[in-house]
């Protein structure tokens, strides 16, 4: 399978986006730049867990070889609904309704921080991640569309505090997925790199992107 890989700068999220989103958010008013690794998708009858998987081994690969790295993997997710509050979600939280991800064994795990919406909740957590479990994270991200790959060189202490931030600044306190405009608005105003995995439906081709901004990020080049 071929893995292309565009380099772009953007003023807006949308852009690079095949996935038709609404986003309250005022769109960045500076310019973003995007890497993405787009696999084609042989045929309808090609399981969309194959091809993303196909565009994180690639992304993994060109990363290690690249000016990124010495950059560490995080991962935030909430789950992927709203449910009523009971004693077996309270007991679930996150971890426990994804085992596909807990199987991985993530370095290190912030604590699972509850959202809440009238009588209905929802837990957000972080993980620090090995490059070798990205596609397992990728596939889940792609399903759900409540999760992103975090990248950054800074010290990123996995607390309640900067869960419930990256919750709030994602839009996934209080919609039904993540709004990548107003992440990449908020987040990526900062020395963070954010990674979404795309690929649905009648699409041709699924994605992982990286939004980044120039001012805080150093442009992608592979060294080799």
């Amino acid at each position: 399978m071929t893995i292309r890989v565009e380099v772009a700068r953007i003023d807006n999220v949308f852009q690079a986006n095949r996935i038709i989103n609404v986003s309250s958010h005022k769109p960045c008013s500076h310019e973003i730049s995007a890497v993405s690794f787009i696999a084609p998708r042989p045929s309808l009858h090609t399981p969309w867990e194959t091809v993303i998987r196909e565009c994180a081994d690639s992304s993994v690969s060109a990363i290690a070889r690249s000016n990124w790295k010495a950059l560490q993997w995080f991962f935030f997710g909430v789950t992927d609904t709203w449910r009523l509050k009971t004693r077996v979600s309270d007991y679930k939280k996150f971890w426990k309704v994804t085992p596909q991800l807990n199987a991985s064994r993530p370095t290190r795990l912030s604590p699972e921080v509850e959202l809440t919406s009238g009588a209905k909740h929802r837990f957000a957590a972080m993980a620090a991640i090995r490059s070798t479990d990205v596609p397992v994270f990728a596939e889940w991200i792609r399903a759900t569309q409540c999760g992103m790959f975090i990248l950054t060189d800074a010290t990123l202490d996995l607390t309640a505090a900067i869960t419930s931030t990256f919750a709030q600044q994602s839009g996934a306190a209080s919609g039904t997925a993540i709004d990548w405009n107003r992440a990449v608005s908020l987040i990526c105003s900062s020395k963070f790199i954010i990674g979404r995995c795309s690929g649905a439906f009648d699409d041709p081709d699924a994605s992982v992107d990286f939004f980044f901004d120039p001012r805080f990020v150093q442009p992608f080049e592979e060294l080799d």
